[in-house]
């Protein structure tokens, strides 16, 4: 029971997040012939005049380009619309590129840059740069567990919009915040079968600048 409770905390956390922090560390299946690139694009639309031309656009683009070197770069672009009219009830949206090692060294480096941005929240952007290193801590055939360190530079603008009138102040500006984190993960992967793997990955960021900030923390599965 404990377990069952353990496991559908997880999955709120990752549903509550997943914009955030983005997991694309699910463990790499070795192929005998290595493909240069891996591409996957969805886009959809959908419209409801009943409930007075409310539009949808989901978009999403995923590609991974295998080095040489045995490092890939990754990227993602997600992007969710919504219209109600002229009028936008909804951007919500987010770019990453990362470049790291497939699993193959002890040691390596791993840098990335993401930009993160919800509209009904008052989130302009979060933009964030990040240099690392990443161990691995155990691999045996079919899972391994892996543990990364990084220093990660964060910039904020946020606005009003997802705030009640009520609680606005007299003066209306935007918010600017630059901060430093340390950016901690630690990654289990497990694969019952050439297709079906598990994966719970672990981000705790907690500020440099500001001691007085929560620390980010996402448990993603």
């Amino acid at each position: 029971m404990n377990l069952l409770r353990f496991l559908v905390l997880v999955i709120f956390i990752s549903d509550a997040a997943q914009a955030q922090v983005l997991n694309i560390d699910r463990e790499k299946r070795e192929d005998s012939i290595l493909k240069n690139w891996d591409l996957a694009v969805g886009l959809s639309l959908s419209s409801d005049k009943q409930k007075r031309n409310l539009i949808e656009s989901n978009t999403n683009v995923e590609f991974v380009r295998n080095l040489p070197s045995r490092f890939f770069l990754s990227g993602v672009i997600r992007n969710d619309l919504e219209y109600n009219g002229p009028t936008q009830i909804q951007n919500e949206g987010l770019i990453h590129f990362r470049y790291r090692d497939r699993d193959t060294r002890k040691f390596s480096p791993e840098f990335f840059i993401q930009s993160f941005w919800n509209g009904q929240w008052g989130l302009v952007y979060r933009n964030s740069i990040n240099a690392g290193y990443r161990k691995r801590l155990l691999e045996r055939k079919g899972y391994d567990f892996y543990m990364s360190l990084g220093v990660l530079l964060e910039s904020e603008r946020w606005n009003w919009n997802g705030v009640s009138s009520a609680l606005l102040p007299p003066v209306i500006k935007d918010i600017f915040s630059t901060q430093w984190r340390i950016n901690h993960q630690t990654k289990f992967s497990y694969r019952a079968s050439e297709w079906v793997d598990f994966s719970l990955i672990s981000y705790l960021q907690p500020s440099v600048t500001s001691s007085k900030m929560i620390p980010r923390w996402v448990v993603d599965a």
